[in-house]
């Protein structure tokens, strides 16, 4: 994996969603599309968009729209189809443990700042992301909510069943940002929000874990977990020196 934050990158088919949003919700940020190799409308995205250019992305839309908590707001807009390569094979998963391990392990092909990982402790389930530098450069926050927005999106549309504030738990690394409104995290996350964690996570009971779920679909879920595989295999292939 990378070491450093600017040979970091994120998928440009996972980014798509940022011109979407830019275009049609948030048109005063569209000069910030050309942090993403974006120009005219009929650009195509670049096949990986760099760390960096991401993070100033954010900063830069988060400024021109007035909008301190753009990233969680755009990353409400994520959709399982928008995670390239595997998104399709998440939706065939039987049960929300096997969505878990399919995005642990098929997550390289959306980005490679870090990983996610999760752990059962007293009957809850703790899902976090371990980002791979320990700096807080600018636009992280804005990429963090964005990540958390679009995984609770995409959570609630596999099971149908929104997540309540009174069992799910989000917590944020570091100190709020000024200027942001907790409930408008509680809002968009639909759990309850706080600061200071060494790492970003999500909280919920472990039940959640084995329940069926309606999209399940063992036959499709083994084809499209070959065809995932094969894309892993040929993304990490181009990596090498």
């Amino acid at each position: 994996m990378p070491t450093r934050l600017e040979d970091m990158s994120i998928a440009g088919a996972y980014m798509r969603v940022a011109v979407y949003y830019v275009r049609h919700v948030e048109p005063a940020a569209l000069p910030a599309l050309a942090e993403l190799g974006i120009g005219k409308s009929d650009d195509e995205l670049p096949e990986r968009v760099p760390v960096p250019n991401v993070l100033r992305f954010f900063e830069l839309a988060a400024e021109l729209t007035q909008d301190p908590l753009f990233g969680l707001h755009f990353g409400s807009h994520v959709r399982l189809d928008d995670f390239p390569g595997y998104g399709l094979l998440m939706a065939s998963c039987g049960t929300f443990r096997s969505v878990l391990e399919q995005s642990m392990r098929f997550e390289g092909l959306c980005q490679d700042f870090g990983h996610s990982e999760i752990e059962v402790i007293s009957g809850q389930l703790h899902y976090r992301m371990r980002l791979h530098f320990d700096d807080s450069p600018a636009g992280l926050h804005h990429l963090e909510c964005a990540t958390a927005a679009g995984t609770r999106s995409s959570m609630n549309w596999l099971t149908r069943v929104p997540l309540s504030k009174k069992i799910a738990k989000v917590t944020f690394r570091g100190e709020q940002p000024s200027g942001t409104d907790l409930k408008e995290y509680e809002r968009i996350l639909g759990a309850q929000v706080s600061f200071g964690g060494k790492t970003t996570e999500a909280r919920f009971p472990s039940v959640f874990l084995d329940m069926p779920l309606p999209g399940g679909n063992f036959t499709l879920f083994s084809e499209l977990r070959k065809l995932a595989q094969r894309q892993l295999d040929q993304f990490i292939a181009s990596q090498e020196p």
